[in-house]
C-alpha cells in the first residue's frame, strides 16, 4: 500500500495568527489506531463498516498493506535484525499472496 499525504487548504486565523492545516492522508488501518491517539489532531476517517465489503475487497486486491519492516523471528515482543535478499523476497511474496484465500472466503 502505498502512503500518500495532499495539503488541500492552509489558512490563517486573522485575529489570532494561528494557522489551520487540512491534509488528505492515505495509510494503512494498522496505523489508524496509533493516529487517533494523538488529541492534538482533529480527524475524520471512513469507517469500515460503511464501506461496501465488496469495494473494500477491490481495495485489498489491488493495494494491499505490505510491512515496511520485516524482522526475524525472535524470543519476545520484539522482532530480530531485518530480513534481507531472499529471505525478505519470498517474505513479501508470502504475505502478498496470503490475501487471496481471504478475498475469496469471504
Amino acid at each position: 500500500m502505498q502512503l500518500d499525504s495532499k495539503l488541500i487548504l492552509a489558512s490563517k486565523n486573522s485575529m489570532t495568527g494561528v494557522w489551520l492545516y487540512t491534509f488528505v492522508l492515505v495509510y494503512p488501518r494498522i496505523i489508524l489506531a496509533e493516529v487517533n491517539t494523538h488529541r492534538m489532531l482533529s480527524r475524520n476517517t471512513a469507517s469500515s463498516r460503511a464501506i461496501p465489503s465488496e469495494k473494500q475487497r477491490q481495495r485489498v486486491y489491488e493495494n494491499p498493506f505490505v510491512p515496511i519492516s520485516i524482522g526475524q523471528n525472535r524470543r519476545g515482543m520484539q522482532a530480530g535484525e531485518e530480513l534481507e535478499g531472499w529471505r525478505r523476497w519470498a517474505c513479501v511474496g508470502i504475505w502478498r499472496a496470503a490475501r487471496y484465500p481471504q478475498l475469496a472466503a469471504s
